[in-house]
């Protein structure tokens, strides 16, 4: 037989029989993941899970570039990094401190495809503790796949990149503040920013108790939801889902919605802001009027207020 052609059926047994052992580990009550390394399948059991910390020099910026991995940031009395991971996976990470700025990398140590995993294996975890009253300059942080959980954040320029996960952060306070996550949900409570920018493609956006002197928000699929808002200028884009917003609308405001409800309960005097409400398919309603289509409202403000809407109703109440 062809020696190109056996390689395959050869790596094809190996997984087969892979599996079948993991099955049988399984069934025998043993909880472990199988994965594929640069040097080769390893076996990593619960039991080789760690935790390792060290307590870092003082830095004003971070940088941050994962490929799976929960990551955190927490305020506390001391500059310190805390890894929950597995021993055979403790030199995936590099971390230092250079500049003044904390560098954390992954090194790729997956080489292949193959993972299995039976059980509650924890997931790898990093958590950056620092001093509560730090100020940061700059804050970069990408990771395709994991969670990313953010406290009592204040810095500069804060910048997230999310291939898969969560985000959750809490007490933020910076000058702009960008958020862009293909796949996963976002919550956040009590940010400050002069301009908050979000792009996502598929997940739901929650945003309660939010200062912005400007906030674009654009999500392909998913619900957006933003209460306690107050915002100088404000434009959104949704291709599908409902957008329920509760605040003040200062200056222009445009909401774009595809396909997806609309729903506005506006702080504002109706005597306090301009609207021009069109929607294709779907009814209007403000206040207590139902319109057909099209709503205009003209005083002397510059508070303005555009909404179009292709498939789904459009409800403003002052």
């Amino acid at each position: 037989m062809n020696k190109s052609k056996l390689i395959p059926i050869i790596a094809s047994g190996m997984i087969v029989v892979g599996i079948v052992l993991t099955a049988i580990g399984y069934m025998s009550g043993a909880v472990f993941t199988i994965v594929t390394t640069d040097d080769g399948l390893k076996v990593i059991d619960v039991k080789d899970v760690q935790t390792i910390s060290e307590e870092l020099t003082p830095f004003s910026d971070i940088d941050v570039d994962l490929d799976d991995t929960d990551f955190e940031i927490i305020p506390s009395d001391k500059y310190e990094i805390e890894i929950l991971s597995y021993k055979e996976l403790e030199k995936g990470f590099t971390y230092k401190v250079q500049n003044n700025k904390l560098i954390i990398k992954s090194d790729g140590l997956f080489g292949g495809f193959f993972n299995i995993s039976l059980g509650e294996i924890p997931k790898t975890k990093i958590k950056i503790y620092y001093p509560k009253d730090t100020t940061f300059n700059n804050i970069n942080l990408t990771n395709e796949f994991g969670d990313i959980h953010l406290d009592c954040i204040k810095s500069n320029h804060l910048n997230i990149y999310s291939g898969d996960g969560d985000i959750t952060t809490t007490n933020v306070k910076m000058d702009t503040f960008e958020i862009k996550n293909n796949f996963g949900d976002i919550f956040a409570s009590n940010v400050e920013t002069k301009n908050l920018v979000i792009n996502m493609k598929d997940g739901a956006l929650q945003f309660m108790k939010v200062v912005a002197d400007a906030t674009t928000i654009t999500n392909q699929f998913g619900d957006i939801d933003l209460s306690d808002l107050n915002s100088k200028g404000l434009t959104i884009k949704s291709n599908d889902g409902d957008i329920e917003i509760q605040g003040l609308l200062l200056g222009k405001s445009s909401i774009t919605s595809n396909f997806g409800d609309v729903d506005l309960q506006v702080t504002n005097k109706e005597s306090e802001l301009n609207y021009n409400i069109n929607n294709s398919f779907g009814n209007i309603m403000v206040n207590e009027n139902k319109y057909q289509s099209k709503a205009k409202h003209h005083v002397n403000t510059i508070n303005e207020l555009t909404i179009n809407a292709k498939d789904g109703d459009v409800n403003v109440q002052f």
